[in-house]
């Protein structure tokens, strides 16, 4: 039989996991007004660099980055862990 592609053009792709870690740091930022250029000097790099970080997926993020991030906005570690999803 010959090879179709019925399943690349009718299958929906994966859906991405969700990132809850992503979500407790962006509420955070939302709650306390913190702007961007506030958290790109927190971590150290341009404010370029945090929205080109802020679109990636946190599995992507160096851990020391998040465990930085989460220390300036005041996450504490409890919260930290039971958003991270094996």
């Amino acid at each position: 039989m010959p090879r179709t592609k019925l399943t690349e053009k009718y299958c929906k792709p994966a859906a991405p996991p969700p990132d809850y870690v992503k979500a407790i740091i962006l509420e955070r930022i939302d709650a306390l007004g913190k702007s961007p250029d506030a958290v790109a000097s927190a971590m150290q790099y341009s404010r370029a660099t945090w929205f080109s970080r802020k679109k990636q997926h946190t599995n992507q993020w160096p851990l020391g980055e998040i465990v930085r991030l989460c220390a300036f906005l005041g996450i504490p570690p409890e919260d930290l862990r039971a958003s991270i999803r094996y």
